[in-house]
């Protein structure tokens, strides 16, 4: 394997993007970033290419994503005053239901007091106003998203008297708004429903910003992966139970992390119940397929850390095997099924370490991955099924979770066409070739 060229690109997103993706997630919700305009490009890799239901941007010209046009020549200039009217004809958006405020680095740097600025507009326009604090160069886009969710969970008012049996959903990764992660959120609220509890709040769902106010009726905060800081503030905030699980992608992470949620609160029996049903109903669905389409196939896959566990547990329960894998993210956040991989997956790496060790095991099967790994590998590796944040060619119109015991299902199924497809691919060239007599030299015949 060669080193890294100087000029390679590291394999991940930035900051901005997990905002914007959080942003995308909350329909009435506005951000101001103080920046240039490089600002409002990365709202388009969200809006448009990868979601096709986005609101970010409008044709209209009023976008959610708003931007200051600060250039390093102005940086140093006076812009309280303009911040102020900007913020202020933001908030006076008859649909918007909260106003955001963040700045690129360089802009942090020169210490404008942005908290200042938008604490007496929340008075004088009656819209909720908070800060989300400026991007750390060594942050990305998982920081990004994060941060969104612990300064609403820091700020919005929270009022409601609690419910026995309601319970908050904290830290799924909405990154759009098409039908597997709509889909995402139905299937969790039924795995819920089966344990007699109702889902008042999912943080996000794609709602409004006032009904993420209902957090203050549930009895328990249930937290995942995307959003572990504000998970914790929420429920310290409300003095509730804190219930800490996995990511429920796959038969295997779904029982547990029905089991993790049961458990504390009561339900353990009414989770094997459920359990057993959903098993039940699942197994006979993969029973021809996993010896035909799954077994010992062999996978790369690129994409988001906390997918990633899920995608190597898949793999094993169907057959198959993750060969390769880069994670878009920085490092520290694999879980510990990933960890205990034989071939480790490559942290961020840099793009010619990642093609070095994915072409070096080159073909596959089928190559997992998102629009980021597609466009570094291309097809030279395999056969590719989009995945994850961002899709640009894999669109959900209908309800498709991929999550929990019925998104388990979905997503072998799609495996199982990519697979089948590639396989067909393969047996039409070999019948399209011509016979061997008219493949001969010209001078032979």
């Amino acid at each position: 394997m060669t080193g890294p060229r100087a000029d390679s690109l590291r394999v991940n997103l930035p900051y901005l993007m997990g905002v914007y993706a959080a942003v995308n997630a909350v329909r009435d919700a506005y951000l101001v970033v103080d920046g240039p305009q490089c600002v409002s490009f990365k709202a388009e890799h969200v809006a448009s290419k990868h979601d096709w239901r986005s609101s970010l941007l409008d044709s209209s010209g009023f976008h959610r994503i708003v931007l200051t046009g600060t250039t390093f020549d102005s940086v140093t200039f006076g812009r309280e005053e303009m911040l102020s009217r900007l913020l202020k004809s933001v908030a006076r958006r008859p649909d918007a239901g909260v106003v955001m405020v963040s700045c690129l680095t360089m802009c942090g740097l020169t210490g404008v007091q942005y908290d200042r600025l938008i604490r007496p507009l929340a008075a004088e326009t009656g819209k909720p106003f908070m800060e989300l604090g400026c991007d750390s160069l060594d942050e990305d886009w998982l920081d990004g998203y994060a941060a969104f969710w612990e300064a609403v969970a820091r700020s919005i008012t929270l009022e409601a008297g609690r419910k026995e049996g309601a319970v908050a959903l904290v830290g799924h990764l909405m990154d759009r708004n098409e039908g597997d992660q709509t889909g995402n959120v139905g299937e969790l609220e039924r795995m819920l429903g089966g344990l007699s509890l109702d889902l008042v709040a999912a943080w996000p769902s794609g709602g409004r910003y006032r009904d993420l106010a209902r957090a203050a009726e549930v009895s328990a905060v249930v937290s995942l992966p995307y959003a572990r800081q504000a998970a914790k503030t929420l429920a310290a905030r409300l003095g509730v139970p804190l219930i800490e699980t996995g990511l429920p992608f796959g038969l295997e992470a779904s029982a547990r992390w029905l089991r993790a949620v049961a458990e504390p609160l009561g339900r353990a029996k009414a989770a094997e119940r459920f359990i057993d049903g959903e098993l039940r109903s699942a197994a006979p669905a993969l029973e021809w397929a996993v010896p035909q389409v799954f077994l010992n196939r062999r996978l790369l896959y690129v994409g988001d850390p906390h997918l990633f566990e899920g995608v190597c547990e898949m793999a094993a329960m169907l057959g198959a095997r993750v060969e390769t894998a880069a994670v878009v993210s920085r490092r520290g956040r694999l879980g510990p099924l990933a960890r205990a991989l034989k071939r480790p997956a490559l942290e961020e790496p840099q793009e010619s370490v990642f093609l070095d060790a994915a072409l070096g095991r080159a073909p596959y099967d089928l190559c997992v991955s998102n629009n980021v790994g597609w466009q570094f590998l291309g097809s030279q590796a395999g056969p590719v099924m989009e995945f994850g944040f961002p899709s640009c060619f894999h669109h959900c119109l209908a309800s498709r979770p991929f999550l929990g015991f019925r998104g388990a299902l979905n997503f072998a199924d799609r495996m199982a066409e990519h697979l089948m497809a590639a396989r067909m691919r393969e047996v039409a060239g070999r019948r399209c070739r011509p016979p061997a007599s008219a493949r001969a030299r010209p001078e032979a015949r």
